[in-house]
């Protein structure tokens, strides 16, 4: 369903996104000069993350950016492409900085197993959105790509277990086995 705009309401809406990816873009420059002078300080899997979260970031902004624009906003009614974007943002931005600010404030250790399993989050995210976004082309193009919905289950296997594993290793590493976690203090 197609839902217009008035005028006002259109220029005003486009504006603002316009102004929004600009500010995004001086922010971004801003992370850029602290990553340089601040890098060294930093470990390879944290900068990892972080490149991870600012592309995820980026990309959510140029995509609200283009989709004032008729053929992008047509697009962004077809639902594989909205399931793409809500996981572009609730994964790809909110999951893995709660990762890195968990693993920043010591909540979660950080040591082989976690970075590990951090690595395998992330390529499931990766293997999810490719997935998602190529079913959107499907939908558009009237084609079939076989196997896109297996390629989903793969990633939603790899993103469960990796989050499972990144806990359980982090529970084990304060010298507690899993099945003396208190799940009492989680709930409440």
């Amino acid at each position: 369903m197609q839902v217009t705009l008035p005028l006002g309401a259109y220029i005003l809406t486009s504006i603002a996104s316009w102004i929004q990816l600009i500010v995004w873009g001086i922010i971004l420059v801003e992370f850029i000069k602290y990553y340089q002078k601040n890098h060294s300080t930093l470990s390879k899997g944290f900068l990892i993350l972080g490149a991870v979260i600012l592309i995820s970031i980026s990309l959510k902004f140029i995509l609200q950016a283009i989709s004032i624009f008729p053929y992008f906003n047509n697009l962004a009614q077809h639902k594989p492409f909205v399931i793409a974007y809500l996981h572009l943002v609730l994964i790809g931005i909110f999951s893995i900085f709660i990762y890195v600010y968990s693993f920043s404030q010591k909540i979660l250790t950080y040591h082989f197993e976690s970075k590990f399993y951090v690595a395998i989050f992330a390529v499931g995210f990766l293997i999810n959105e490719i997935a998602l976004v190529l079913q959107g082309i499907n939908w558009v193009r009237k084609t079939d790509i076989p196997h896109l919905n297996e390629m989903l289950l793969f990633a939603s296997i790899l993103l469960l277990l990796s989050s499972s594993k990144i806990f359980l290793f982090s529970q084990k590493r304060e010298g507690k086995s899993a099945d003396q976690i208190d799940t009492k203090n989680i709930t409440s």
